[in-house]
């Protein structure tokens, strides 16, 4: 993961994955030659996104859920939805109110959040980087070795500088060596890692922004089509692909056409005139 193998020698230690989540985060590492999901001390196989100051503490995942509704002001979560981004892109991100109201804009610019225990701005790849030391404690407590390298997955819309700013979170909590993978593109991996023969996979990055029934009728192998931003696109693509090849009788689409009860689309059993209308379009 280092990008060489004399790399990895001289870093030495052990390499794991990292899933950030917004809600919740996972660590996992391969062992005995197949990758494991490596349970926290809690013996969970994920750990809440969420980090607290209480004093002079610093609470990780449950512990933090625990107390967010005495220690409001002072607990963080979700800072995924804005780590990177300029204050106005983070007032847009940003769903919940009490985290809302705390941010404010660090002197570079970028987004922080107010924290009363600290007297001062934090900035969301500090918290950030309190999940990933939490999840590198408990991946060391399972594999018994140090942890000094990472992949960690990033949604495929982040930008480049909120993968920076992911990158550098890992960086704080003390690895030696980041590498960030987009979520999908992990996806595609993962499905090919014992696949010996060559294939021709589609990958459906089903998040936030994606628009659910992604999936066309009778689907062919696209000669190629590679989704490496989030949102609605690969949808988009799907669509006209559907357009092109006609459409299921019978099934309502995402823009209400249905076929009728002789197998054709609403298009090709329109009355004659509308028919008329439609060709003079097409071939003006």
């Amino acid at each position: 993961m280092s990008g060489s193998a004399g790399g990895a020698a001289e870093l030495g230690g052990r390499s794991v994955g990292i899933d950030l989540g917004t809600t919740n985060s996972a660590v996992a590492a391969v062992v005995d030659g197949s990758p494991k999901i490596l349970a926290n001390r809690a013996g969970h196989s994920t750990t809440p996104s969420v980090v607290a100051f209480a004093g002079d503490k610093i609470l990780v995942g449950a512990e933090a859920v625990e107390q967010a509704d005495s220690n409001p002001a002072n607990t963080f979560s979700s800072v995924k939805r804005i780590i990177g981004r300029k204050l106005k892109e983070a007032n847009k991100a940003v769903a919940d109110p009490s985290l809302l109201k705390r941010i404010i804009e660090s002197p570079d610019g970028q987004v922080a959040l107010q924290c009363e225990a600290l007297g001062r701005g934090l900035l969301p790849e500090e918290v950030s980087t309190h999940v990933i030391k939490r999840l590198l404690e408990d991946a060391e407590a399972a594999l018994g070795e140090k942890v000094t390298r990472a992949v960690i997955t990033v949604p495929a819309y982040f930008t480049d500088a909120q993968r920076e700013a992911t990158e550098a979170a890992g960086l704080l909590a003390g690895l030696e060596k980041v590498k960030l993978l987009r979520e999908p593109e992990a996806a595609a991996l993962a499905y090919g890692l014992e696949k010996l023969d060559d294939e021709l996979i589609l990958v459906f990055d089903l998040g936030p922004r994606a628009r659910p029934a992604c999936t066309p009728h009778k689907p062919r192998p696209p000669r190629a089509l590679r989704r490496r931003a989030g949102g609605g696109g690969g949808c988009r693509a799907l669509r006209r692909s559907r357009r092109r090849r006609g459409r299921d009788p019978g099934r309502v689409g995402p823009r209400g056409w249905r076929g009728n009860h002789r197998g054709e689309c609403a298009a090709d059993s329109a009355r004659p005139s509308q028919r008329a209308r439609q060709a003079e379009r097409v071939t003006s």
